[in-house]
């Protein structure tokens, strides 16, 4: 008589098989999981990235010693009543913060920004109902392909 312990070549065959479907599967998970996290990643730096540039421009916008603004397409800068005069440049795929003392000195040049695809500025006056001039200036980025609009209203 022969004896039935052991493995016959047609079920190895179907763990072999079962088994290639579940690993395919889970490799088929790992990969879209790795992928959106890549893409989350990628959002989230460009949020960070943009968050800072508007820290910085808004602390000028709401400085007490804000005299004037100068908006062109590529670079925006705030003239301060002390002389100072802080500028946003976008040179290379990155935006640059530059404090110029009174004296025309380089007082502080900071990279902001890197990735950054596009950057334009457009600014209108308007008057209010009291008769007071606001400049309203829009600022369109785009990093890593996210594009960010902000909108500048200054008295």
């Amino acid at each position: 008589m022969k004896s039935n312990k052991g493995i016959t070549l047609v079920s190895l065959l179907i763990y072999v098989i079962a088994l290639s479907i579940v690993i395919g599967v889970i490799a088929t998970f790992t990969r879209y999981f790795y992928r959106n996290t890549k893409d989350v990643t990628v959002s989230i730096n460009a949020s960070q990235k943009y968050t800072r540039v508007i820290q910085y421009i808004t602390e000028d916008a709401n400085d007490v010693n804000l005299n004037d603004v100068n908006v062109n397409t590529d670079n925006l800068s705030f003239y301060m009543s002390d002389g100072r005069v802080h500028s946003y440049f976008w040179i290379n795929k990155c935006i640059y913060y530059v404090e110029w003392l009174s004296n025309g000195e380089k007082k502080t040049q900071i990279k902001l920004c890197n990735g950054v695809d596009d950057f334009s500025l457009e600014q209108d006056l308007e008057t209010d109902e009291k008769g007071q001039s606001k400049s309203k200036i829009t600022l369109n980025v785009i990093i890593e392909n996210v594009e960010y609009v902000n909108i500048f209203v200054i008295k």
